[in-house]
């Protein structure tokens, strides 16, 4: 034990080096703040730039931000794989466990929140090991995010999984199964964005993307990012009960709802994978053999509705009797 009742520093916020800053938020918990130098160059103060140049401007802008985000949230992992082998083994599990002193770590999309146990370390030794791990986390090894950012979602993390995820888009599924309608959006993103219900499933489906973070329920991951023809705002009033399964987007971001929950994305398609995860090894049922992290990534995959609905039965016949769920004539399935 390094210290016993060690006290909170007076010192709010202080650097560690030319991309992260330190904030200590409470006696046993700190928070580390990605900020890497993204060289921007849009200039607020000239009167002189024309329509065209403004608009250029915004689109520069909006693609340098994309481009930082998927930077930062590199930087994040980082940190995350530093914390975690400063204490590892020789050989570790592939699920590596924190040290000691860890408590909990949240890896969120441009930030890493940290409780420590004050049993094992204080602040000022905790700032040591932080200002150490600053030395030793170089920016420049980072992938380059560049116009194209959005297509490069690749984690660093040694520990990522990944993951593929089937999804039916079909919107003759809202009313295939008697448990529940699942509703579908697919008709008002295609007049929001101009595009075909084909082209919105190409473009969701084309790219692989990352977890940045896991909240709202558990095993809900925000996960990023979309193509920007696919960015529109949630909808104007949430709905009281999205279904599990949900695929859906918002602004450029993508997720899954893996239980019943209310929500305000946009539906695109549903997953037969159950996603519902609980920490409790005394029940596994309904249990997910899918566990989303930061830093994980993800592909989904179109599948037809016939396919989905065996998939369904399959996953749920322990649970309910498969022989309820409604016959679909095999004419009027597609594949988009």
């Amino acid at each position: 034990m390094l210290s016993e009742g060690a006290e909170h520093l007076d010192v709010a916020t202080e650097s560690l080096g030319a991309y992260a800053t330190l904030q200590w938020v409470s006696e046993n918990a700190c928070l580390i703040q990605v900020q890497p130098n993204t060289n921007t160059n849009t200039n607020s103060n000239s009167n002189s730039n024309s329509n065209n140049q403004t608009k250029q401007t915004v689109h520069t802008t909006n693609t340098e931000t994309q481009a930082a985000l998927l930077t930062c949230n590199a930087l994040v992992m980082l940190w995350v794989e530093h914390l975690l082998a400063s204490s590892l083994p020789k050989e570790p599990s592939p699920k590596e466990s924190p040290p000691k002193w860890l408590r909990q770590y949240v890896p969120s999309y441009t930030s890493l929140l940290l409780e420590y146990d004050l049993e094992y370390i204080d602040s000022f030794a905790l700032r040591s090991i932080l200002k150490r791990a600053a030395t030793n986390i170089d920016p420049k090894a980072l992938v380059l995010f560049d116009k194209d950012a959005s297509k490069q979602a690749p984690s660093l993390s040694k520990n990522a999984s990944h993951h593929v995820i089937e999804v039916c888009y079909d919107p003759q599924l809202s009313h295939a199964l008697p448990d529940t309608q699942r509703p579908n959006d697919l008709d008002a993103v295609s007049q929001y964005t101009k595009l075909t219900s084909k082209e919105i499933i190409s473009l969701h489906s084309e790219r692989e993307y990352r977890v940045f973070s896991v909240g709202f329920l558990p095993n809900f991951a925000y996960m990023g990012l979309t193509s920007s023809a696919l960015n529109m705002p949630r909808l104007a009033s949430a709905r009281k009960a999205v279904p599990a399964g949900a695929v859906a987007i918002a602004d450029n971001q993508t997720a899954i709802y893996p239980q019943q929950s209310p929500g305000g994305w946009h539906i695109l398609g549903y997953t037969p994978e159950p996603l519902f995860f609980l920490n409790d090894q005394a029940n596994k049922k309904a249990q997910s053999h899918i566990e989303f992290a930061s830093g994980d990534t993800v592909r989904f995959v179109s599948i037809s509705l016939e396919q989905y609905l065996a998939k369904y039965s399959l996953y749920t016949a322990s649970e309910s009797d498969t022989s309820s769920v409604n016959h679909i004539d095999p004419k009027l399935t597609s594949d988009a």
